[in-house]
């Protein structure tokens, strides 16, 4: 069924006498379940014909105001507002004309990146309806086939979409298809509408002028040579003749427009970031009394992230002193995170190892990396350890305490050199597999010397008792740090040590005790 969508703005549009037949149904409160011919997907347009004038922020300008861009040998308008227009002033127009006709008139060159920013701002706002958001160049194109259900049906939905947009933009037009190519033709076209089946695709874009679709200048007097005055006509013809002359992405073109072809579309995916702060009515000199206040911005990102469906991966706060000097304070996580009273914990850990110099007036929370949340599934007699989780929680919570640098852990690498085979890295990490025979858990970090006496060696007043077998090193050559050693297992009454004899020097020394 094809529907008219009613304009409640104080300056709406008058619907055209064939729009009106398709308005008498009453509205259903939810679209019916799909058929055979009807579509899963349903498409709103939205077109902003003075998004120029939006981007720039002259939307609400009374006086004569006009967006011109530099043409080949002249500067020509791209919109005017209302008021402009009023007064003669219409597209493609020279801007020395404009002026002429009124010498009042505010001109203003175009910026085409400040139109794409601002279509990806409406685009952020826009995702509170659906995730399924596409930028076009003069608008947004909106897949609320899922969102109808959860906003109330189409026409409470639409009437949302409405109410938002009519605050922020001039005269915009808005609608509903069951494909994108046919809900961006009538919204550039002006055609506000509601069509929620493929089987009235066709009846609502028959009479549209076929110079929407072409509009080259060769193409348009083709089309008059012909007489195709309307997307109806180009319907009717033979496909053969039409791919002969025009080009076979016209007949694509009219495939995607009724629903015979596909037609993906690139979706929109905003990159998130989190930045709250409260500015304080009285200087705070004790940390202590900022917790209430963290805990709140707390709050409100644990809300973003379930919103966006995240985690953060890192996150910091910033406290500013009556001084304007600012304290950066990293909160360490050691996996993504997204619970409150975790993130909570780990922030007044981090508060606690915080000098401040003078009284605190404002405090910031900010969250710049995030990672997507999956999820887990569990057995319904699913029991498992969580060995690991509290593994990472003790790690996170020292870090926090005494700094990243105080914690962190050891792997092993691929090197023969016993003083080379280790490295410092963060908790969890591995290294390469372990080889050759047993190594102590106490390497020195520099071997020391072993006193040498009548054939004895001594650890301080005891004699040392060597094993036979030995493990012979030799590595190193080609960075310049050779080592060419012979590793023996030694021991005393009480001791049991990792010893070996230099091969250059014969020398005798410690590295390692077990």
């Amino acid at each position: 069924m094809a529907q008219l969508y009613p304009q409640k703005n104080p300056g709406r549009i008058k619907a055209r006498r064939h729009q009106l037949t398709l308005a008498k149904a009453k509205w259903p409160d939810a679209p019916p379940a799909p058929t055979g011919t009807q579509t899963s997907h349903l498409w709103l347009a939205l077109h902003l014909p003075f998004l120029p004038l939006e981007a720039l922020g002259c939307q609400h300008k009374n006086w004569p105001t006009a967006v011109y861009t530099q043409g080949n040998r002249e500067q020509q308008i791209v919109t005017a507002n209302p008021t402009a227009q009023n007064s003669g002033i219409h597209t493609n127009m020279s801007l020395s004309a404009a002026r002429a006709l009124v010498p009042s008139l505010q001109a203003i060159q175009q910026s085409i990146e400040l139109e794409k920013t601002y279509l990806r701002q409406l685009a952020i706002q826009a995702g509170h309806w659906t995730p399924d958001i596409t930028l076009l160049e003069d608008g947004l194109l909106l897949n609320i086939a899922g969102s109808i259900r959860l906003f109330g049906g189409i026409p409470s939905l639409v009437d949302q979409i409405q109410i938002w947009i009519f605050k922020i933009a001039i005269n915009p037009c808005i609608a509903v298809m069951p494909t994108a190519a046919s809900a961006i033709l009538c919204g550039r076209s002006g055609e506000t509408l509601i069509v929620n089946s493929k089987k009235d695709i066709r009846p609502a874009i028959n009479k549209l002028p076929s110079t929407h679709l072409i509009t080259d200048i060769k193409g348009r007097r083709l089309l008059t040579q012909i007489g195709a005055r309307t997307i109806g006509d180009l319907l009717r013809l033979p496909r053969d003749g039409l791919a002969r002359r025009f080009t076979p992405h016209l007949i694509t073109q009219l495939d995607q427009l009724v629903g015979d072809a596909p037609d993906p579309q690139i979706i929109f995916k905003p990159a998130l970031k989190f930045s709250e702060q409260f500015a304080l009515d009285a200087a705070v000199s004790n940390m202590t009394l900022l917790q209430p206040l963290a805990y709140q911005l707390l709050e409100k990102l644990c809300h973003y992230l379930h919103k966006k469906h995240a985690q953060a991966e890192e996150m910091q706060w910033q406290l500013t002193n009556d001084r304007d000097e600012i304290y950066n304070i990293p909160v360490l996580l050691t996996k993504p995170n997204r619970e409150l009273i975790s993130l909570n914990e780990l922030s007044r850990l981090a508060f606690e190892n915080t000098q401040i110099k003078a009284p605190i007036t404002a405090i910031m929370l900010q969250v710049n990396r995030f990672s997507v949340f999956t999820p887990s599934s569990k057995d319904l007699f699913e029991n498992r350890t969580k060995s690991g989780d509290e593994s990472n929680s003790i790690v996170e919570k020292l870090r926090n305490r005494l700094g990243k640098n105080a914690v962190h852990g050891l792997r092993v690498r691929a090197d023969h050199r016993p003083e080379k085979a280790w490295d410092r890295c963060d908790p969890g990490q591995i290294g390469a597999a372990l080889f050759g025979g047993a190594r102590p858990l106490w390497l020195l970090e520099t071997p020391k010397s072993i006193r040498v006496s009548n054939g004895q060696l001594f650890f301080g007043n005891q004699t040392l008792s060597i094993q036979q077998s030995r493990e012979r090193i030799c590595s190193g050559w080609w960075d310049g740090q050779t080592v060419r050693r012979d590793y023996y297992f030694a021991e005393t009454a009480s001791i049991k040590l990792w010893i070996f004899r230099d091969l250059d020097s014969g020398s005798w020394h410690l590295h390692g005790i077990f």
